[in-house]
């Protein structure tokens, strides 16, 4: 059966959590590796990766009809 998208985003947002759990509270500040951002930013950003990556897409691939 196929999967909404909602259904979908849910699951790889699911999967990411799972990711970010094995960092250690108290490392979520860190900066690993010099001029990166520290952990706490991904998390922060992970919402709006799924709403860029559509209006890109969208943008390079707009609706037929030529209205968007």
């Amino acid at each position: 059966m196929a999967e909404t998208a909602c259904e979908r985003l849910a699951a790889a947002w699911a999967r990411t959590d799972r990711i970010f759990e094995l960092v250690s509270q108290g490392a979520f500040l860190a900066r690993p590796i010099a001029r990166r951002n520290p952990f706490i930013f991904y998390v922060g950003h992970q919402a709006h990766y799924p709403y860029v990556f559509a209006k890109f897409r969208c943008v390079a691939n707009p609706p037929s009809g030529g209205t968007r």
